[in-house]
């Protein structure tokens, strides 16, 4: 029983999408559309229209319902817009949510979402681009946050895929002897690197590395909240004995770099803005939780204490912890950054300006 509806827009748009929302949203090459549904009767072929909206025009990425919007990419895969109505038009309007963050995105090819996951509560909208890098788009439309990162790692994403809260990817690496392989990996917070696992041995040398790493691969080691080094795997096992013979199980993977890069900071003075004269940052204080590792501007965090007893797991920082920065800058920035793979949450932070 099926409706056959033609839409009478004055050009012929290809249909690419269809996603069942709070109404039935059309998404073609140029343009969204949406068929009215009745909150007290259903879509009759007397009653049914195609109304169109708004003049974009979809990519090959499939749309999903995300946040009480449904987000798309737009045909020329340079931009994510969410279709939502807008009380104030009247209709449904196509914001372009990337406009902050062109440069993420990368022609997208695939999308995947998950809602409240990764023990947070905002939604996720991830995008791999053509390139193997993940755009990832998080809101909290409640309480209007939003905004996006980049994720890299050591090779190429080369596919994604949410199941409930759970988040997989299909990984092109170098598996250390110069053939890429394709790796099926969850991303999980409990691992401290990517293309990670716990692997055990005795006296300082794990084994059974060879299921995930070919001899001659270059790795990151951690043990409990200690960063061992970096070490080449041989025999398909990694002997850390040097730095500590004890170890008897330890995760193994390659390290991804956290950046946050702060926009140029200005002020604002009794004679004007400080816009385009020499300035610098003095002083950075960063409000840290359950934090072993972080650098500002290539300055590292010290956990470790004289008084601490060094045979026992550093303690995580909570807290402010205050840098100095040098150097003038007509347009002063701060990056915050580590040098090893460790946990770092960073809730916000203050500068201070001298000029």
């Amino acid at each position: 029983e099926s409706i056959d509806l033609s839409a009478n827009v004055g050009s012929f748009d290809q249909i690419r999408h269809m996603v069942s929302n709070r109404d039935l949203q059309v998404f073609t090459s140029d343009s969204e559309f949406y068929v009215p549904s009745f909150s007290n009767a259903p879509v009759t072929p007397s009653t049914a229209q195609v109304k169109r909206q708004t003049p974009f025009g979809s990519s090959f990425v499939k749309p999903a319902p995300f946040d009480g919007a449904t987000l798309f990419v737009q045909k020329t895969e340079s931009a994510v817009r969410e279709y939502i109505f807008s009380d104030t038009e009247g209709a449904y309007v196509s914001t372009n949510i990337s406009t902050l963050s062109p440069h993420l995105i990368r022609n997208p090819t695939q999308q995947a979402l998950i809602k409240g996951a990764l023990n947070k509560p905002e939604s996720y909208a991830f995008y791999v681009n053509d390139d193997g890098t993940i755009a990832v788009f998080y809101s909290l439309r409640s309480e209007k946050k939003a905004g996006w990162a980049l994720w890299d790692t050591n090779g190429k994403f080369h596919s994604l895929c949410s199941v409930g809260e759970r988040l997989f990817t299909v990984a092109v690496r170098d598996d250390g002897a110069g053939t890429n392989r394709f790796y099926l990996e969850e991303f999980n917070n409990s691992m401290p690197m990517d293309h990670c696992n716990l692997y055990t041995g005795s006296s300082g040398v794990l084994t059974g590395l060879d299921s995930d790493f070919a001899n001659g691969a270059a790795v990151k080691v951690v043990s409990g909240t200690d960063y061992l080094g970096s070490y080449t795997v041989g025999s398909q096992q990694v002997d850390v004995s040097a730095v500590d013979a004890t170890v008897t199980s330890a995760y193994v993977g390659y390290a991804f770099v956290p950046e946050l890069k702060t926009l140029p900071i200005d002020g604002a003075i009794s004679t004007g803005p400080l816009t385009g004269k020499q300035r610098r940052i003095t002083s950075v204080v960063l409000d840290l939780f359950g934090t072993l590792a972080v650098s500002v501007d290539g300055t590292d965090m010290i956990v470790r204490n004289v008084t601490d007893d060094f045979a026992l797991d550093r303690t995580a920082f909570t807290g402010k912890k205050e840098f100095f920065v040098l150097g003038f800058s007509r347009d002063p920035q701060v990056t915050i950054s580590q040098s090893v793979p460790l946990d770092l949450q960073l809730n916000g932070m203050v500068m201070e300006l001298a000029y």
